[in-house]
């Protein structure tokens, strides 16, 4: 089975990615940021045991890594290394 995946603009330059998002129905078609509410919920989703978790804690912890040495890069100019991997 193929995930058809039908994107369209919903106002003020806002994309909608049905299928992706699945909680951005509605009213919820006209935020900003609407992958952040959508991550939101999939949160509560997962807190609620309505299903397995998207990513691992080793993936999010790749993720920490990667914005942490993005920001001390940007305070010592200097390139980073990073210890972890996904």
């Amino acid at each position: 089975m193929t995930d058809v995946v039908r994107m369209g603009v919903v106002g003020a330059g806002t994309i909608a990615l049905r299928g992706i998002l699945p909680h951005v129905v509605g009213p919820h078609r006209h935020i900003d940021e609407q992958h952040v509410f959508e991550d939101i919920m999939q949160v509560v989703d997962w807190v609620c045991g309505d299903g397995p978790s998207m990513v691992t804690a080793e993936h999010a912890r790749h993720v920490i890594e990667i914005i942490e040495c993005a920001c001390r890069s940007a305070e010592t100019g200097k390139v980073q290394d990073l210890a972890t991997a996904f």
